[in-house]
């Protein structure tokens, strides 16, 4: 993106990341091509007391496919239990763990346990060919059982 920036401003690089990549010049055309948008009101929203255009079949809205979402989980006395304490008024001045962790019991399927982030203090440049090969196996193996409906 910042090459991107560069090109269109005509200014220098400002580095040796920016200077190597590449722009985006295929997302760029001279072409003109009349195109068209119609936005989708997701389900879950019209669960909402928002301000929401009408729903019509004929815009081709699906009113249907997330109706297992479409539901809240918890009240607003649940959400506002388990965000208490947190400072929304200014960006990014939240208790990030113990947010994520309110996240993940509000809309996470229940009984799914939290993700565990081990913290081994281990220095990973040792190694490092074993680490990744490691790594990769325990990708390949994970991604196979998850594809696997066996499982």
């Amino acid at each position: 993106m910042l090459r991107t920036i560069e090109e269109l401003l005509g200014t220098g690089r400002m580095g040796l990341n920016d200077a190597a990549a590449a722009p985006m010049a295929d997302a760029f055309t001279m072409d003109y091509k009349p195109w068209s948008y119609a936005a989708r009101v997701p389900a879950v929203l019209r669960t909402t007391q928002l301000p929401l255009p009408p729903a019509a079949s004929s815009s081709g809205e699906d009113t249907t496919a997330n109706a297992a979402y479409a539901h809240p989980r918890h009240t607003v006395v649940w959400w506002a239990a388990h965000s208490r304490g947190q400072d929304f008024s200014v960006e990014d001045d939240l208790d990030t763990d113990r947010f994520n962790r309110a996240l993940w019991l509000g809309l996470a399927p229940k009984g799914l346990p939290f993700p565990a982030r081990p913290v081994t203090g281990a220095d990973l440049r040792e190694d490092r060919e074993q680490l990744l090969e490691n790594y990769r196996k325990q990708r390949e193996s994970s991604s196979t059982l998850s594809s696997n409906p066996q499982h």
